[in-house]
């Protein structure tokens, strides 16, 4: 396989995408709240993020693209609804308090 037949590969076009979608997605942050110190994991989670949601979502590169944009606010309130469904933020502090 030559790179240009990996390129081609629509998985990886959709993926591309999400990921140039997390990184607007981090521009845009960083122009909202320039007071904020910058931090490179939050960079790459949103580039992670991204990648993986504009792959889920494939079909079109647009819509790729958007579902980049908006997957770090997908997985928030997917935690959010697990955490109140299962009750993860009152377990964590007892199993952190039974493991020390």
């Amino acid at each position: 396989m030559d790179v240009i037949s990996i390129l081609s590969d629509p998985a990886v076009v959709f993926a591309g995408a999400g990921v140039v979608g997390g990184l607007v997605r981090t521009c845009n942050f960083r122009i909202e709240n320039p007071d904020i110190k910058f931090n490179p994991w939050k960079v790459a989670r949103n580039i992670i993020v991204g990648g993986v949601c504009g792959y889920a979502m494939g079909g079109n590169i647009l819509i790729a693209f958007t579902s980049g944009l908006s997957g770090e606010w997908l997985v928030q309130k997917v935690v959010s609804k697990t955490d109140t469904k299962v009750g993860l933020s009152e377990k964590i502090p007892k199993l952190k308090s039974i493991v020390q």
